[in-house]
């Protein structure tokens, strides 16, 4: 004869269990949003070291083509002085 199966569990039971369920569910996908968070962290910090790096480069070429930008015009006057020493003599 076939039959019905019944569970064997009653309501409160089966409310408990589906309660713990859901809260393991839940710490689970808490866990996994702590490890994303810490992931995306250590990302950031990266670019962050990337971009103070950046910075000091930028600073150095900038002093760099300030002390080039100087010379070049002590190198223009010399020259101006070489013409007119030339004009005079020649």
């Amino acid at each position: 004869m076939t039959g019905l199966v019944i569970a064997a569990t009653s309501w409160p039971d089966a409310m408990i269990a589906s309660f713990g369920i859901v809260l393991v569910a839940v710490v689970v996908w808490q866990v996994f949003g702590t490890g994303r968070t810490a992931i995306s962290s250590k990302g950031e910090q990266g670019y962050r070291s990337l971009a103070e790096q950046a910075t000091a480069t930028q600073a150095k070429t900038a002093a760099a083509l300030e002390r080039l930008t100087d010379e070049v015009g002590e190198l223009r006057a010399r020259t101006q002085e070489l013409e007119k020493l030339l004009k005079e003599v020649g």
